[in-house]
């Protein structure tokens, strides 16, 4: 299950409780505007017994971010990387 996903089911307010977050990160986690960084990544799939796995906490983050021009141009202007490896 996707973080945004597992957010939106069990509220702002209760998430952050459970990751020990402000109630605002868990909204902004939930809309896709942030995500986690990795340990908190980590913390949040152990607390959901993989419910929302380390990677799904990723999963609203665009594989890229691109400008469509009038004479139909596309110009990628971030490459963000979709999986972050991490040795366990």
């Amino acid at each position: 299950m996707r973080l945004s996903e597992y957010i939106t089911a069990n509220g702002d307010q209760a998430s952050a409780v459970l990751f020990n977050v402000s109630p605002r990160t868990a909204a902004s986690w939930r809309r896709g505007e942030r995500s986690p960084k990795p340990m908190k990544a980590r913390e949040i799939a152990a607390k959901t017994q993989n419910v929302v796995s380390f990677s799904e906490c990723f999963d609203t983050i665009p594989s890229n971010v691109s400008k469509e021009y009038s004479d139909g141009r596309e110009e990628n202007i971030v490459e963000i990387p979709r999986c972050i490896n991490v040795q366990h």
